[in-house]
């Protein structure tokens, strides 16, 4: 199976590949480990209390789609989610 240049990751450093983000992509990459922390710490101190659990799920789910996406966009750094809109129309 050939692997073409759009499925491999640039090459680069650690820095290179940093320096290609976004500034909202930095501060994914940031927070979505302390959200896991954060979720992990209120689930196992909830005692089992429903408002304490469903806070910790919601940090966590906060944390997996943080997380996604900051893996996307390190894996295609140089991609830009609204290059195909106008500048123009947001909506289109």
């Amino acid at each position: 199976m050939d692997t073409t240049s759009e499925d491999t990751p640039p090459n680069g450093s650690f820095r290179t590949r940093l320096a290609v983000l976004r500034p909202r992509d930095h501060a994914t990459l940031l927070l979505t480990p302390i959200l896991v922390g954060l979720g992990l710490l209120e689930g196992a101190t909830s005692g089992g209390a429903p408002a304490d659990l469903f806070s910790a799920g919601l940090l966590l789910a906060l944390a997996a789609v943080g997380g996604y996406r900051s893996y996307m966009a390190w894996r295609k750094p140089s991609s830009d989610f609204q290059a195909g809109r106008p500048e123009g129309n947001p909506a289109s």
